[in-house]
């Protein structure tokens, strides 16, 4: 009876958990302002600097912790929420703190899947066959 209870409970609390471990949409910005961290979406955000070009940054959620992801250099590194998702701890120590908080806009959608054939059958080019010396 008691173990069900604490399973229970345990349960319950699971997504409280997960959420509190997501960070919230808005502005966050390190200790000297020379940098922030854009989160547009649950899934998508952007990172600014006085001395470049706004990076793209794409990011998942696996227990604790995100993996963000520059889409334009394939680089990842590891966030970690804290504060109830207020602060990012990345995995190099910087921290960024929430300095104004945005309501979350909705995610972009998954890229469509290829086409299984990119040229009709009669128009496909035909293999050549190898020729010996």
């Amino acid at each position: 009876m008691l173990t069900a209870r604490i399973a229970g409970a345990l349960l319950i609390g699971l997504p409280t958990l997960a959420l509190a471990a997501s960070p919230a949409c808005g502005v966050y910005r390190n200790a000297d302002g020379s940098r922030e961290l854009r989160i547009e979406t649950t899934s998508t955000a952007s990172e600014h600097t006085s001395y470049q070009a706004p990076r793209p940054l794409a990011f998942t959620q696996a227990g604790g912790t995100l993996t963000a992801y520059d889409l334009e250099s394939a680089y990842s590194e590891t966030w970690k929420p804290e504060d109830g998702g207020r602060t990012l701890r990345t995995e190099m120590g910087e921290i960024y703190t929430l300095a104004q908080s945005a309501q979350c806009a909705t995610p972009p959608p998954a890229p469509a899947s290829a086409p299984a054939r990119i040229w009709p059958a009669a128009s496909r080019p035909r293999p050549r066959p190898m020729s010996r010396p």
